[in-house]
């Protein structure tokens, strides 16, 4: 269960980074909120796995991931 789990972060990031590397600039906002959701997944597993510093650079980026997301929100 827990691989599939990570399979599901996996393409969400994949899924995102094509979003984002478009030149679609109103879609882009979709691809911070999968890429958010895809580190919330593994912010999860490396806590499980107990990988400390995997954990604090999932929470870096998703936090700036958030504030990216927010900002196309909030001046687009």
């Amino acid at each position: 269960m827990r691989s599939n789990f990570r399979w599901v972060g996996f393409i969400l990031a994949f899924v995102s980074i094509l979003i984002l590397s478009s030149t679609n600039v109103g879609l882009q906002w979709i691809g911070w909120s999968l890429a958010s959701m895809g580190t919330l997944i593994w912010i999860y597993a490396s806590h499980q796995d107990k990988d400390l510093p995997r954990k604090c650079m999932e929470i870096m980026y998703l936090t700036l991931s958030l504030y990216a997301a927010y900002n196309w929100f909030h001046y687009g």
